[in-house]
């Protein structure tokens, strides 16, 4: 009785918005960090390859995103939209923050890979459960506004990555860990939709 009264649930506005915010976290894998790519080139000059390895840095989530949307659709329907939402949400934050500490390239690059990889799953679960939770025009609206938000955030976090940058090149990273709220706000107020 509590698993049919938990399914036939009705999303209202409070889980629109927190489907919507987690796509901020694939703007924030390019965006944050434009303003920091001078200040880590200065810092790894000596690396062979770096004038290369530093653009990678910024573009590798986006390029795992999109190569790997096929396969986190596959984990989500596996897994479940909700419980794979929130996990990749947690470890998103930690390889996002994880360059704060790292001191090798090559290391740096392998956790923007792991970001990029979390994007995906974040975005096509978010995605998923807008679709799960909502119907009809509802739905079309909501997903305009997932597209809407990921269009502004750009912009502030351009503005956040820069007023971070005054900091060093570290500091932007930081950001990364908001996705932490985001799993918080899911797991206390969102639910795993029937199949």
């Amino acid at each position: 009785m509590v698993a049919t009264a938990l399914s036939e649930r009705k999303a209202g506005t409070l889980q629109g918005v927190i489907l919507l915010l987690p796509v901020t976290m694939a703007v924030m894998g390019l965006i944050v960090l434009v303003p920091v790519l001078p200040q880590m080139m200065q810092q790894f000059h000596e690396v062979p390859g770096a004038q290369y390895l530093i653009p990678l840095v910024l573009t590798l989530p986006a390029l795992c995103l999109a190569v790997l949307a096929p396969v986190a659709g596959a984990i989500v329907d596996a897994i479940g939209r909700r419980r794979t939402l929130i996990g990749a949400l947690v470890i998103y934050a930690v390889a996002g923050v994880l360059p704060i500490f790292l001191s090798s390239l090559t290391a740096i690059i392998i956790s923007r890979i792991v970001v990029g990889a979390m994007e995906s799953a974040v975005v096509t679960a978010s995605t998923t459960l807008i679709g799960d939770y909502f119907h009809g025009e509802s739905r079309e609206r909501w997903l305009a506004n997932q597209t809407a938000l990921a269009s502004i955030s750009s912009i502030f976090l351009a503005l956040i990555g820069g007023a971070l940058g005054n900091l060093g090149w570290r500091a932007p990273f930081a950001v990364y860990g908001v996705s932490l709220l985001y799993a918080v706000g899911l797991t206390l107020w969102t639910w795993e939709p029937r199949k």
